[in-house]
């Protein structure tokens, strides 16, 4: 650069803008260095009407929250911003160094709180310090989105607590949609916060000697069938002290045993001695089917239940117990995503994660076995990170089977409008496909409509996963690396 900007700017010359915007990196370093300049008014003296007519959004940036330019700075927004589109920073900014900012904030409060935890914290933070917005304030209190009621009682607890008399009379009467309000419907099924966002709020009583904890701790045990208490009492780093949390899983192991969603594995394991011995049999029947060689359970045990699929898992061995012929039960295989063990006349497959990560994994055809049982946690990619499957037991793997039948299966699947991406027989990991003990249990409607090969041999694609739909460009698959 053969010029220095902010003297070219002094003598009121504007043009090299043209080519420096195309440059974010150096226009922002520009606007940052004149933002902070004592020379500033000099600066602008000569190029504030040129700036101001040519390149608005650039005067604005540097001028938005200062007090000598406020009423241009405010012509500018109105002609070239929403302040939905500004990062926390600026809107911070806004409402702390201008009079127009408060304005703003309140006018556009509900678009705001669509951006994230950390902006809506902000926000609320600076309202509260600043004062002014006593009615906003209090709407926020009683907001029908529970998160957001949740998180503003989370910063009155840690920052506030002098203040919580202000918005709540009995703060652990509004942890449901009920707001307590004149004319207000009541209903006998209100919505429950989010059984995540309660527990932290219980973690932060603990943490600021709430005397609301107690109460909470009960709300949530009462109101909610599965909760986080054990695993954020006794595995969360926080700032809460171990002999606190330790004493108040105590005080309700029984109870935190049987609604934990995520740490039931680990109350077996390490605290058993403070749950009752018929909930530690019970648990312990269930997951015997689950041992290895030495007596240690499996790796994806621990895996399912701290996704929170413990509990499905539990019921379904029951359920299915109930249904079969015999109770034997046995390792199958294991493969680069997934474990199945036999249990009575059932196989039970526990993934870590599915290749596919589309809406539906595979299609409900006569190719691919029939699930009795599915049960998927993906993360906010649609990405899934643990599955709980159950089928029916197939004694014939597929290994065998004659290479016409293998043929006319892709054949079929091709003429249904979809790919299959891996090996149906002789897999790096073992068979994927087994026979049917008959071709009246494939997934169809009328059985007596299948192809006459399938009728013969009806093999079935047994591990639901990497079946796409024809043509389509981009298949949601991870890569091998996850």
């Amino acid at each position: 650069m053969s010029y220095i900007p902010e003297e070219e700017l002094k003598k009121g010359n504007v043009e090299f803008l043209y080519t420096l915007l195309n440059y974010p990196y150096d226009t922002d370093n520009l606007i940052n260095r004149i933002r902070s300049s004592k020379d500033i008014d000099e600066i602008l003296a000569n190029s504030l009407y040129k700036l101001k007519h040519l390149f608005p959004c650039f005067l604005y940036k540097i001028i938005y929250d200062n007090p000598k330019y406020e009423n241009i700075a405010y012509t500018l927004y109105k002609d070239n911003f929403k302040i939905e589109n500004f990062d926390i920073s600026i809107v911070f900014n806004l409402m702390n160094k201008t009079r127009y900012g408060p304005i703003l904030v309140k006018h556009n409060l509900d678009i705001l709180f669509t951006k994230d935890r950390g902006y809506i914290s902000t926000l609320i933070h600076t309202m509260l310090i600043n004062g002014g917005y006593d009615k906003e304030l209090k709407n926020i209190s009683l907001h029908d989105d529970l998160s957001i009621r949740c998180l503003f009682m989370e910063i009155l607890i840690k920052g506030f607590p002098d203040r919580i008399k202000d918005y709540y009379d009995d703060i652990t009467k509004y942890f449901t949609s009920y707001t307590y309000q004149e004319g207000e419907q009541l209903t006998f099924l209100p919505t429950l916060m989010n059984v995540k966002d309660i527990c932290n709020l219980y973690i932060t009583m603990l943490d600021q000697t709430s005397p609301y904890a107690a109460k909470t701790k009960e709300f949530i045990l009462t109101h909610y069938d599965k909760n986080y208490l054990a695993s954020m009492l006794l595995n969360q780093i926080n700032n809460v002290p171990d002999y606190i949390k330790q004493m108040e899983f105590e005080k309700d192991a029984d109870r935190i045993f049987e609604t934990t969603i995520d740490y039931k594995i680990q109350l077996l394991t390490k605290y058993s001695k403070y749950i009752k011995d018929e909930y530690i049999n019970a648990l312990a029947n269930h997951l015997r089917y689950f041992k290895d060689e030495k007596g240690n359970y499996k790796y994806i045990i621990d895996h399912i239940f701290s996704h929170g699929l413990g509990n499905k898992l539990e019921k379904y061995i029951d359920k299915y117990l109930s249904l079969s012929t015999c109770d034997d039960y046995r390792f199958l295989s294991s493969g680069s995503t997934s474990s199945s063990y036999k249990i009575g006349d059932y196989v039970f497959k526990l993934s870590t994660t599915k290749w596919s990560y589309e809406d539906i994994i595979v299609p409900e055809i006569y190719l691919i076995i029939k699930d009795l049982e599915e049960e998927y946690i993906r993360n906010d990619k649609g990405i899934i990170l643990a599955g709980l499957e159950v089928q029916q037991y197939l004694e014939h793997d597929g290994e065998n089977v004659d290479y016409k039948s293998i043929s006319n299966w892709f054949k079929d699947l091709d003429d249904l409008g979809y790919v299959f991406t891996d090996r149906l027989v002789h897999g790096e990991c073992g068979c994927n496909a087994r026979v049917l003990n008959d071709y009246h249990d494939a997934n169809c409607h009328n059985p007596e409509a299948l192809p006459d090969w399938f009728k013969e041999q009806p093999l079935v694609l047994v591990d639901r996963d990497r079946v796409y739909c024809k043509g389509k460009n981009i298949k949601q698959q991870v890569s091998s690396a996850y």
